[in-house]
């Protein structure tokens, strides 16, 4: 919470479950409630997502994420509630630099080095 009041948004990784891969579908459920994990819903998958608020409804305590699935779920913002799907787990923050201290910086990748065909072609399809 407090990275995200001093620094802003904070990049985490979430688990998909089939339950809020159905859930998320619903734009008014989405808008009114928030999302917890049914405890019994097979994973789907892992996704990256970015904290940018947190808030208390329906008696939980949510943060609220933006998703990169386009306009989903509540115009791709989602409550999820604290502790569920991993949203604590792996989260991090750029440091704030400001643009006069900013140092250009080149890194080469060398992308036959890479031996993970999957991410090669993800990276390949979202960057060229």
């Amino acid at each position: 919470m407090n990275e995200l009041i001093e620094n802003g948004p904070v990049v985490s990784g979430i688990s998909i479950y089939q339950d809020f891969s159905d859930w998320h579908k619903d734009q008014k459920k989405c808008h009114d409630d928030v999302y917890s994990y049914d405890g019994k819903s097979s994973l789907l998958g892992n996704h990256a997502v970015v904290i940018v608020g947190y808030g208390f409804l329906n008696n939980k305590y949510y943060w609220l994420i933006q998703n990169s699935w386009g306009d989903s779920c509540d115009h791709g913002f989602v409550k999820i509630e604290f502790g569920q799907i991993g949203v604590e787990k792996v989260a991090f923050s750029e440091p704030y630099i400001r643009d006069e201290d900013a140092i250009p910086l080149s890194i080469p990748v060398k992308m036959d080095s890479f031996n993970n065909y999957l991410f090669y072609e993800s990276f390949n399809h979202i960057c060229f």
